[in-house]
């Protein structure tokens, strides 16, 4: 986005001063809405008023796209990306390894995909997604995805550390499933996490609450969630959600896979 406002500002430089007041913030403020926002009404005077030819405009779109390839994970709707994103898209990035539950007895869709092993047993492995955006309740969530920071791993760590967003790994059911993979998606980036499901348990009613900025890993490996409610076939189904802070992004590279490791890291986790 620096880069796209660095290129704009340039651009409204070569307009009139009648036609920078058009695109004055002030002006902008009040008639900014999706899809009719900012960058729209910009664009719209530098190519009518401007030194802007539909060419450039295109290429600058193509830029910025390729810079924030998963912007359209941001403009997603809710309910398809929590529930059925994360899980398509691993299904097709390992093709005919990870498939959908088996359809026999015992089966309850209580997880989402299956990995087949030699034993015939399988492992079960429930997806979570999550966005990561800026905690500004003011803006859109695409207006506040982030880009990773880049660097060394300790570099990265702490940059990390400095912004402000909150992930939420919720409808945790550990009993259920094996394995548990948490996606996090950033602007530019994907973050993969895969956890045993034995770590995730829920918070005693007895223990001391965490600290924000505490890790979220207690000592002895344990992730504590939250209530969140009881439900599931048969019976009642422990389940929860846990919170992910700037704060907590260290705590869990412990579990952190690659599209190429996934597999592996399944079969250790499990």
């Amino acid at each position: 986005m620096e880069k796209l406002k660095e290129r704009i500002e340039e651009l409204k430089k070569k307009l009139s001063q009648a036609a920078q007041q058009l695109v004055e913030e002030r002006h902008l403020d009040s008639c900014s809405k999706y899809p009719f926002n900012r960058y729209t009404n910009i664009f719209s005077v530098l190519l009518k008023k401007g030194d802007l030819s539909y060419e450039e405009y295109v290429s600058i779109r193509d830029e910025y796209f390729k810079r924030n390839p998963n912007l359209d994970l941001f403009e997603m709707a809710p309910r398809t990306f929590g529930q059925t994103w994360g899980e398509d898209w691993l299904k097709k990035k390992k093709e005919g390894i990870l498939t959908d539950p088996p359809q026999k007895d015992g089966y309850t869709s209580l997880f989402d995909l299956w990995l087949p092993t030699e034993n015939n047993e399988g492992i079960k492995i429930e997806v979570k997604s999550s966005h990561v955006a800026d905690k500004d309740p003011d803006r859109i969530l695409i207006e506040k995805a982030l880009k990773k920071p880049q660097g060394t791993e300790e570099e990265i760590s702490n940059a990390i550390k400095k912004l402000s967003f909150e992930m939420n790994f919720q409808q945790l059911k550990p009993s259920c499933c094996d394995v548990f993979i948490w996606i996090a998606v950033w602007l530019d980036d994907i973050d993969i996490w895969v956890i045993p499901s034995s770590k995730i348990v829920m918070r005693p009613k007895n223990a001391p609450r965490r600290k924000p900025k505490d890790s979220i890993v207690l000592p002895d490996g344990k992730l504590y969630m939250g209530t969140q409610h009881q439900g599931g076939k048969g019976g009642k189904v422990p389940e929860g959600q846990i919170f992910v802070t700037n704060n907590h992004y260290k705590d869990l590279q412990q579990y952190r896979a690659s599209i190429e490791t996934l597999i592996e890291k399944i079969k250790e986790a499990k």
